[in-house]
């Protein structure tokens, strides 16, 4: 194993070690080990020296990565996949739209496609960190600074077409026993609130998908739309004439906390993390909302005090989410 991974670090110092490379994926030889080599050596070339590539060969490289991640089959491990869709990804952050105008649409194309949505929605979760995250310090891109304020800005006119396209995915996916396609769409969408500094409020439509995944607590479906609803409740500016809004959000959290006061053995069958991400749910929603509707008469304020007082002392065989209720 040594020498193998000796001759491919040789390799990969070749001048001609990303036409090798390409050639071998191209060709589809090779197994998963050589395959993942090879896009880690395309990966190298697409961060340190993109800018040097000859146009008609870096749209080869780019249709090349398409077609991997579009026609790999069940036998391709999914490490494989996730590297393949990492590159794509960077390629994009390089190209779009200046040499690559088509990147969001050909990823849009992919998850509407029912052959390939849950690889098309791997991307975009990818695509949407990095293009978020790109003017983090720790990048492996060399992208100037002036680039890197350039992709945020174009990234805020994508925001809206991004949020439609998730709702879609998730109209289509929850109550339909397609779990692995909510999980993913839910990370993209959460990978879209984290790093991309959203302020405006979401459609309802994409709230009330959320509302329904958030019930979901006995697996991950339940955890990553809480994280969700942290985010926007963190993050989203909500106007004044938008009220109610945070008077159905209210009307949600009394459900949860009803449900698990009334029957706490439904601990016990919920997801490790659930429970926690509901206490920060809660946390934020008092905390930076609260007090807009609290004096509104369709809040039930002598309820919600209530709950939480019974919610709390139910937490008292687990310390963090005790202490969590206490600190709300």
């Amino acid at each position: 194993k040594k020498m193998v991974e000796s001759k491919l670090k040789e390799w990969k110092r070749r001048p001609d070690g990303p036409k090798i490379a390409f050639e071998i994926l191209y060709q589809g030889k090779g197994n998963a080990y050589l395959q993942f080599f090879c896009l880690t050596i395309l990966e190298d070339l697409v961060s340190k020296r993109w800018n040097t590539v000859e146009a008609a060969y870096a749209s080869k490289i780019r249709e090349l990565l398409f077609k991997f991640l579009t026609n790999v089959n069940d036998k391709v491990p999914r490490y494989v996949r996730t590297k393949a869709a990492k590159v794509y990804v960077s390629v994009g952050v390089q190209d779009w739209p200046e040499r690559y105008a088509g990147f969001w649409n050909h990823i849009e194309h992919t998850t509407m496609q029912q052959s390939t949505r849950t690889v098309g929605t791997h991307i975009l979760s990818i695509a949407l960190e990095s293009f978020g995250n790109v003017d983090k310090t720790g990048t492996t891109l060399n992208l100037l600074s002036s680039r890197r304020k350039k992709i945020k800005h174009m990234m805020k006119a994508q925001i809206p077409s991004v949020l439609k396209l998730l709702t879609i995915l998730l109209q289509r996916s929850v109550g339909k026993n397609d779990d692995e396609m909510t999980v993913l769409t839910l990370r993209a969408l959460l990978s879209l609130l984290s790093y991309n500094n959203i302020r405006d409020l979401p459609e309802v439509s994409l709230l009330n998908e959320l509302f329904k995944t958030m019930q979901c607590y006995k697996n991950e479906i339940g955890v990553v739309s809480m994280r969700c609803f942290v985010e926007i409740m963190n993050n989203v500016m909500i106007p004044v004439d938008r009220l109610s809004y945070l008077l159905s959000v209210a009307k949600h959290i009394l459900g949860l906390l009803n449900t698990f006061a009334s029957r706490p053995e439904l601990r016990n069958d919920a997801e490790e993390n659930y429970v926690p991400q509901l206490l920060s749910f809660v946390s934020i929603f008092i905390k930076r909302h609260m007090s807009r509707i609290y004096c509104n008469n369709e809040f039930p304020m002598k309820q919600t005090l209530s709950l939480i007082h019974k919610f709390t002392f139910l937490q008292s065989d687990n310390a963090s989410n005790f202490l969590a209720c206490l600190e709300i």
